[in-house]
């Protein structure tokens, strides 16, 4: 499966307005279960979420999201304001998918990691 930062920023905003736990069909507006399911996983690795993932054997997994930890702060306020969003995708990249690696977004917009190194390649 390959990230989708649409769906992260959906995942991460949803989060930050309930003071409860949410379940993967939380998420699932618009999005496959597969697909929402493999996004809280790597959401909670990368560290943007609390959540507890337990695979099943048959497929697909039990996933309950607490909240979101500080860095998962730090990227939705990022990327809330909808200007500064859609500066992640740049023209040289349209019609192409951009691979966004695990950002934090400046104030002026640009997307850049733990750095100044620009974060979207096509």
């Amino acid at each position: 499966m390959r990230r989708n930062m649409d769906l992260v920023r959906h995942i991460l905003s949803i989060t930050a307005d309930h003071d409860t736990t949410l379940t993967a069909d939380s998420f699932t507006d618009g999005y496959p279960r597969p697909l929402v399911e493999y996004h809280i996983k790597i959401m909670q690795q990368a560290g943007l979420l609390d959540a507890d993932t337990t695979p099943f054997k048959s497929g697909g997994s039990r996933d309950f999201v607490f909240g979101l930890t500080w860095e998962g702060q730090d990227f939705l306020a990022a990327v809330e304001d909808d200007t500064i969003w859609s500066k992640t995708v740049f023209p040289a990249c349209a019609g192409m998918i951009p691979e966004v690696r695990r950002p934090l977004l400046k104030a002026d917009g640009v997307p850049r990691v733990r750095g100044d190194d620009p974060v979207v390649r096509c």
